[in-house]
């Protein structure tokens, strides 16, 4: 009982190993049916564990009697476990026996394969008995430390380990399979951090070394999956298209890695570009291969998550979204902030679709702090969701600064909002007519396309209803909802006041009522975005002649207020005895029902 105290679990092999008893099984057997101390840890009761009390008065008895020889048995079990395959149980038992030097040769060889293999990576090694400074002679097994905590999410400690390997990189030749590792390992920890560039260029560096050097090897073939999210986030879609071909191609990658990673990350890429439906098809297939591998929880899984929470929020079905959205959070807040930083948006503008503004700029405010120190470029996407959610509570001029730093096509669109809202319709034509649609994404010629409408309606072009039939059918073809009906406020009241005329079908009830539940989270507001004053009974005066509601806003039936606010303190409401009678009318009914009785009528 002693001598295989020093296991975390008793199975029959490792009891052997330790002991040199053959008779092992029965023996676990025997001490199961009389329920002398031990914990069956699988159901078939192949595999146990001493109780922990049981096992702690072992252990200290061991330990008293003969230290020597706990290690001794310590080195014999993690011999036993390096000849099954189980190299992580190997590690552990080498290190408990301060065998550092053979340990860390392992971990070398195995820290990238076992993450991309195993599906539940455990914990981070115990290494409390290894000393830095006696490895600095060593870079390859500072190197694999490194990996090993960077791989679990502990960026502090692996980067003080990359430290000392960069102290020493004058040690190590320039086309060597450390270099190329070494590079692998810097552009890895650049891109979890968020900075783009620098992971672009050593990855890039890592890349020439194994072409030069004709390196086949586990850790550099994993340069794709680097340059895949690197250019995602650069919006350089073809360079994605380009990585996720070279890394399906790459026999050292697991069949985790190229059915969950890859096709997660080319079905995010796929929907950031507004290619719906073929990201729809590549999530779900990924998703379906990780519930399969058991990868579902693992971090590979947290690009298909992200695009299986953008699809459902498009289709405006946001408690899917949420929960979508959380579990990504949950797998990319260990340790990858680029990816936190990313998630936290993604629910920010979930909250935005509920009408939560504030709630969904403190989260912003949030997600900026966990990049506050990179100067990455994927803070300007917080810039532009901060710029959208200021611009729809009336603030003018903080989204006209923050346009500045936005590329070119985002600067544009967002130019083009700011002068629709204070209804310079002739700026927002010109900025809009400036974009080239052969340079912008599926997704950014939709925005331009609503836009064009919506100048289109502010203008009262007798070419509007055209227009507008184009952005549907565009929309349409894309399975873009939540798009069509928030991008511009005139065109979400120009849908909910011309839905009689259109035609009667299962996407045009999806809009309609999708219009009508972002119009009713809308609350009215004056320029500075304090909430209009109302009296009970009757509607703010616009100003222009507007009748006086029959019924007071209160009483109306959720997703009939067809008000929209702009930041010149416009209010344009349909006329009251029209609303009214449609209050009558419709009252009390769900909101499928509302819309379907409004289109008929």
């Amino acid at each position: 009982m002693l001598d295989i105290s020093v296991l975390d679990e008793l199975t029959a092999g490792a009891c052997a190993a330790v002991t040199g008893r053959q008779d092992s099984a029965s023996l676990l057997r025997h001490v199961d049916a009389a329920n002398l101390f031990l914990v069956a840890a699988d159901d078939e009761r192949s595999s146990f564990r001493y109780h922990h009390l049981v096992r702690q008065l072992l252990r200290a008895e061991l330990q008293a009697r003969d230290r020597a020889r706990e290690q001794k048995l310590q080195l014999l079990a993690a011999e036993w476990f390096e000849t099954i395959g189980e190299t992580r149980q190997a590690i552990c038992y080498l290190l408990a026996a301060r065998q550092v030097d053979r340990a860390l040769a392992l971990l070398q060889d195995r820290v990238a394969a076992d993450f991309l293999r195993d599906p539940a990576p455990p914990g981070p090694l115990d290494l409390s008995m290894i000393d830095s400074c006696s490895l600095t002679d060593a870079p390859e097994q500072l190197l694999a430390l490194a990996a090993h905590l960077l791989t679990w999410g502990d960026l502090a400690r692996g980067g003080q380990y990359l430290d000392l390997v960069e102290r020493a990189q004058s040690a190590i030749a320039p086309d060597s399979r450390l270099a190329a590792r070494f590079a692998t390992i810097l552009s890895a920890r650049h891109a979890v951090m968020g900075r783009v560039d620098k992971a672009v260029d050593e990855a890039l560096a890592a890349r020439a070394i194994r072409g030069k050097a004709l390196l086949t090897d586990e850790w550099t073939a994993t340069v794709p999956m680097i340059l895949i999210s690197a250019f995602e986030w650069l919006e350089d879609y073809p360079a994605v298209e380009r990585e996720a071909a070279a890394a399906l191609a790459a026999p050292e990658l697991t069949e985790p890695v190229k059915l969950v990673a890859v096709a997660g990350a080319r079905a995010l890429a796929w929907f950031e570009s507004g290619r719906l439906t073929e990201a729809a098809d590549a999530a779900a297939a990924a998703d379906g291969e990780a519930r399969r591998l058991g990868f579902s929880q693992h971090f590979f899984a947290v690009d298909y998550l992200r695009a299986l929470a953008g699809l459902a929020l498009e289709q405006r079905d946001l408690n899917n979204a949420e929960q979508l959205t959380e579990h990504a959070l949950s797998l990319s807040e260990r340790g990858r902030p680029a990816f936190e930083f990313l998630v936290l948006l993604d629910r920010a503008r979930i909250w935005a679709a509920r009408g939560q503004v504030r709630d969904a700029l403190a989260t912003i405010e949030a997600a900026r702090r966990v990049l506050a120190t990179t100067g990455s470029v994927l803070l300007v996407r917080a810039d532009e969701l901060e710029a959208l959610l200021r611009l729809s509570i009336g603030d003018l001029s903080t989204p006209v600064k923050l346009a500045a730093g936005l590329p070119a096509a985002r600067h544009g669109l967002l130019l083009a909002r700011v002068a629709l809202t204070v209804g310079d319709h002739h700026a927002a034509h010109e900025q809009l007519q400036s974009l080239a649609p052969g340079e912008l994404t599926p997704r950014q010629a939709l925005v331009r396309q609503i836009l064009l409408a919506a100048v289109a309606i502010g203008r009262g072009d007798p070419m509007t209803a055209g227009i507008l039939g184009g952005v549907l059918e565009s929309a349409r073809h894309g399975r873009f909802l939540n798009t069509v009906v928030t991008t511009a406020p005139e065109v979400t009241s120009y849908l909910i006041e011309h839905s009689v005329q259109m035609r009667p079908d299962p996407f045009t009830r999806q809009l309609i009522a999708a219009a009508l539940e972002v119009r009713a989270a809308i609350r009215p507001r004056s320029r500075s975005g304090a909430s209009l004053p109302t009296r009970p009974g009757r509607w703010p005066n616009s100003g222009s002649g507007h009748r006086d509601l029959a019924c007071p806003p209160a009483r109306l039936p959720k997703g009939l207020l067809t008000w929209l606010s702009s930041t010149n303190a416009v209010l344009r409401l349909v006329t009251g005895r029209a609303l009214a009678g449609a209050c009558q009318r419709l009252a009390g009914r769900p909101m499928t029902q509302m819309v379907d009785a409004h289109l008929r009528e």
